[in-house]
């Protein structure tokens, strides 16, 4: 059954989310903000509403992809081993393998982290230390190799590691913009042995999001205090808690990459001053975000260097897979692709510098 905001109500009801005098004597708001899945929210007046997430697309790998995430929700609820999770994702309610519909609480009057920061047009640092608290609890607490239910998931290492050896792709299967992004990879031998060594350096120590961005940040209040959860978790996966905290190392880059005019300054100090966001107005929330998540990790001071370089370079393989994104169905380059990939080489090539220069972080 496709869902829509006229047959949502009558789909929870039926699963005893909600009674039928809710039809009459709530003032239920039902809102479609479907985006790359379809989504509804059901807003009631006197008690929690909810979230009803359902895949636009009934392919093998899209229902997977959501019964993945479904997963995490219940273990998040059922499984010890999961229970740092439980208070960092909303409440689960529900997962409807018919219906191919994940169904949680709705968070009243939350906002993302892209929608937030482009509202007040700062960065926060209690923002970024919730969000560093959060990563770090989750990642402290390990799976078991006995547990289960940890095997079930696949441990995979993200592709874009090995996207750079790539040879079958053509245009037809990946783009014409794409494809020319994979042949200027393969050019540069040095940044081809980066991303081999990166690659090679990947391990399994605890379970992440795997697809950290601002997007999946929500921000909310409750009972007065702030607070931050993290959703769509199709792509969690045991592996390297580095990859996670690379990716809102990512997120800031990009807010800042982003920021920068479509013209073509004369120099790349032209370019970088014409930013509408400078790095130093983000460098202090950075710091915040590094920090916290430090803390609440609870490493020593040689794992927070090394966990901190490995982050970053795996920051820089992010840049690249956001190129990629970019470059769906576009039919050439961009001079917005090329700086990432630009920035992306310079992290690569010189982390101490960019740790520096473009994080802040002594």
């Amino acid at each position: 059954m496709q869902l829509s905001t006229r047959n949502v109500a009558h789909f929870l009801i039926e699963r005893c989310l909600l009674d039928r005098d809710s039809l009459v004597n709530e003032k239920l708001v039902i809102a479609d903000v479907s985006r790359r899945h379809r989504n509804l929210k059901v807003l009631r007046e006197n008690a929690p509403g909810f979230f009803v997430k359902q895949t636009m697309h009934w392919d093998a790998q899209s229902i997977g992809f959501l019964k993945h995430e479904a997963a995490c929700y219940w273990l998040a609820q059922n499984d010890r081993a999961f229970a740092p999770l439980a208070g960092l994702i909303p409440n689960f309610r529900g997962y409807d393998a018919n219906s191919n519909a994940l169904i949680v609480d709705l968070l009243p009057g939350a906002e993302n982290l892209s929608e937030y920061h482009l509202r007040v047009r700062t960065f926060p640092l209690d923002v970024a230390s919730m969000l560093g608290q959060a990563l770090g609890r989750y990642h402290r607490h390990k799976i078991e190799p006995g547990n289960a239910v940890g095997t079930t998931f696949p441990k995979a290492t993200p592709w874009i590691l090995s996207f750079h050896e790539a040879k079958e792709f053509t245009a037809a299967a990946i783009g014409p913009a794409n494809t020319h992004m994979l042949t200027i990879l393969q050019r540069y031998p040095e940044f081809v042995e980066l991303l081999t060594e990166l690659r090679s350096q990947w391990r399994i120590d605890s379970l992440i999001h795997g697809d950290i961005k601002w997007d999946n940040c929500m921000l909310y209040e409750s009972d007065g205090t702030r607070k931050i959860v993290i959703v769509d978790w199709e792509l969690a996966d045991q592996g390297d808690a580095a990859w996670d905290v690379g990716a809102v190392f990512q997120a800031y880059l990009l807010t800042w990459l982003g920021s920068m005019p479509d013209g073509s300054p004369a120099s790349a100090q032209q370019l970088v001053e014409s930013a509408g966001i400078q790095l130093e107005t983000m460098q202090p929330a950075i710091g915040a975000f590094w920090n916290a998540y430090v803390t609440e990790a609870r490493f020593d001071t040689s794992t927070e260097r090394e966990r901190l370089d490995r982050s970053l370079r795996y920051g820089a393989a992010r840049l690249i897979q956001t190129a990629y994104e970019y470059l769906n169905n576009m039919p050439q380059l961009t001079a917005a692709v090329i700086r990432l990939l630009q920035v992306s080489f310079n992290i690569l090539s010189n982390p101490d510098e960019a740790r520096c220069d473009l994080l802040g972080l002594s």
